[in-house]
């Protein structure tokens, strides 16, 4: 039976097999968000794997993306930031 949460969850991984390769400066911009998306996605795995997420966590995981969409992309002053995530 679909919930709204597959249903949800299902429409986002169809929107994000669309997204092609994209540049360093593009992922640069496109990091905050991608990486509220990210620990989102963390806390559902966890949550299938040991039922242990609390509510407050989730809630936290989501607020995050909240945030990052309503949040004005990094300049370039400030990408320098993003570099250290990935190597």
């Amino acid at each position: 039976m679909k919930t709204n949460n597959s249903t949800a969850l299902t429409q986002v991984a169809t929107l994000l097999k669309k997204i092609e390769w994209m540049s360093q400066d593009e992922a640069a911009e496109l990091f905050p968000l991608a990486d509220s998306v990210l620990d989102f996605f963390v806390i559902v795995a966890y949550q299938a794997g040991t039922g242990k997420v609390t509510n407050q966590e989730f809630l936290e995981a989501r607020e995050k993306i909240s945030k990052s969409l309503n949040t004005p992309y990094p300049t370039e002053n400030n990408k320098t930031i993003y570099s250290s995530c990935c190597g």
